[in-house]
């Protein structure tokens, strides 16, 4: 299956892509607390970055129900429902970028 008719069958409506300055600016405040929360873990704060701003970042229309952000493997990318106000993207982005790293680690 493709990864549109993926997201189709979930009841995901890609509505626009998040800005770069956006992604960049949620990428640099998670690699930070991520970092700085868990120092034990070896993590590099810089390579966190590049990494997690290379993730796709999508306003989406979803379903009732379904969580207000996904990450979704297939594409490395994370679907914010269009509701969420942009200054609190990173609130729901945290919980998906740490499955992305759960996957890559």
């Amino acid at each position: 299956m493709s990864v549109e008719t993926d997201l189709k069958k979930d009841g995901i409506q890609v509505i626009e892509t998040l800005p770069t300055l956006k992604i960049n600016s949620i990428a640099r405040n998670i690699s930070q607390k991520i970092c700085d929360t868990f120092p034990d873990y070896g993590f590099n704060q810089n390579e966190l970055f590049i990494r997690l701003s290379r993730l796709n970042m999508y306003k989406a229309k979803m379903p009732e129900g379904m969580a207000e952000a996904n990450y979704f493997y297939k594409n490395t990318s994370i679907y914010f429902n269009d509701h969420i106000a942009d200054e609190d993207l990173e609130e729901f982005a945290i919980h998906e970028c740490i499955h992305y790293i759960q996957e890559i680690k």
